[in-house]
């Protein structure tokens, strides 16, 4: 599978690279370094996304930075924005819980699985900046966090609600041109 990147020289860019994994994924890297890993099986019936049901059009991912474009030999337009992705992931195949597992990996980083099928490796490194979540450089609070199913909560000080997600993953990507 070859990873596709988006073209050299663009501005304005949030996706870095997107390329399709087995079982109808797709890594997308943002381009401050998190990484999201859409699962897309339950939307392989509806109209919009029923396409990638061909996996050559699937593997046919690439980005041109402000989005995923798919090949659909010019019989179809479909493409998924950042947000879009996002909504995907954070959208519960149940009435269940958003977040399955949530993990700190490192000194700024956190894994999440979600419900949807989907996962992120959210990389907080350049959020520690930012007032609202400055606390988090304080080590022993970023690793006590814990997650009741909707929220990430870090000791009693800070509870990030899952939907804050799509901020640090697409809305501040302006920082790294």
């Amino acid at each position: 599978m070859a990873e596709k990147k988006m073209p050299k020289g663009e501005k304005d860019t949030i996706i870095a690279k997107v390329s399709a994994l087995d079982d109808y994924k797709l890594r997308i890297t943002f381009t401050h370094g998190s990484i999201l890993v859409l699962d897309m099986k339950s939307r392989l019936g509806t109209i919009r996304y029923y396409p990638l049901n061909d996996t050559e059009i699937l593997h046919s991912a690439y980005t041109d930075g402000t989005k995923i474009i798919f090949d659909t030999k010019p019989k179809y337009e479909l493409d998924i924005f950042p947000q879009e992705a996002m909504e995907m992931a954070l959208t519960p195949s149940h009435d269940g819980k958003i977040i399955l597992r949530a993990e700190t990996l490192g000194k700024h980083k956190v894994y999440i699985d979600f419900d949807s099928g989907s996962s992120m490796e959210l990389d907080m490194k350049n959020h520690f900046e930012d007032v609202n979540y400055s606390i988090l450089k304080d080590r022993e609070l970023f690793h006590s966090m814990s997650t009741d199913g909707e929220n990430l909560i870090f000791g009693e000080d800070l509870k990030i609600n899952i939907r804050e997600l799509v901020f640090p993953m697409v809305g501040n990507w302006k920082e790294n041109k």
